[in-house]
C-alpha cells in the first residue's frame, strides 16, 4: 500500500510537471505564431490565432499584450472567463488545476509584448480516482489470487479424506474377504 501511494505521488509530480511543460511550449508556439500579427498590428489576424485554441478542449483563456502592456485581442472559452487588463509579468502558481503560463512576442531580438495562456488541466479528483480505480483493481486481483490459493489448499484436503476413506474402505472390504 505505501509502495502504491508513493508510486501516486511519483505520478502526481511528473503530471503537473508535464502539464506545465505543455502549457508553457503551446505559449511559446503561439507567441512565435502572432509576431507578424502584432509587428504589423493586424487585431484580425491575432484574433483568429486566439480563436484557434478553440480546438484545445483544455484552453479557457488567452491574452496577446503589447510591449506596454496592453491588451490587443484575447480568447475565452465560455464569456465567464476573464483575462488580465494588462500583462501578467509573473503569473500566479496553478490553482484548481488551472496553470497559467506566459511567453515574449519576439521579432528580430525586440519584444513586441507577451502571450498569456490559461489552461485547465485535468481535475486532481478525476486523477484520484483513476489511481483508486487501480488500485481498487489491484485489490481484487490479490482477492482472487488469495480465494483461488485457499480453494486449492481446501481441494488438497479434501481429495487427502476422500483417499484415506478410500483406503479404510478398500481395508474394510479387503478385511471381509479375507474374513469370509
Amino acid at each position: 500500500v505505501a509502495a502504491g501511494l508513493a508510486v501516486a505521488g511519483y505520478n502526481e509530480n511528473l503530471f503537473r510537471a508535464q502539464a506545465a511543460r505543455e502549457a508553457q511550449v503551446q505559449a511559446d508556439i503561439l507567441a512565435a505564431s502572432l509576431t507578424a500579427a502584432l509587428a504589423f498590428d493586424d487585431a484580425d489576424a491575432a484574433q483568429q490565432y486566439l480563436n484557434a485554441l478553440s480546438a484545445n478542449p483544455e484552453a479557457e483563456a488567452a491574452g496577446l499584450y503589447s510591449s506596454s502592456g496592453a491588451l490587443l485581442s484575447g480568447y475565452r472559452r465560455d464569456s465567464s472567463q476573464t483575462l488580465p487588463l494588462k500583462a501578467v509579468a509573473r503569473p500566479h502558481p496553478s490553482v484548481d488545476g488551472q496553470l497559467v503560463v506566459t511567453a515574449p512576442v519576439v521579432q528580430a531580438g525586440v519584444r513586441l509584448g507577451s502571450v498569456y495562456l490559461r489552461i485547465q488541466a485535468e481535475p486532481l479528483s478525476r486523477r484520484v480516482l483513476r489511481y483508486a480505480a487501480i488500485g481498487l483493481l489491484g485489490v481484487m486481483a490479490s482477492l482472487v489470487a488469495v480465494i483461488l490459493g485457499a480453494a486449492n489448499t481446501a481441494q488438497r484436503r479434501a481429495n487427502r479424506a476422500l483417499e484415506q476413506a478410500n483406503e479404510a474402505l478398500q481395508s474394510l472390504k479387503q478385511d471381509r474377504i479375507n474374513g469370509a
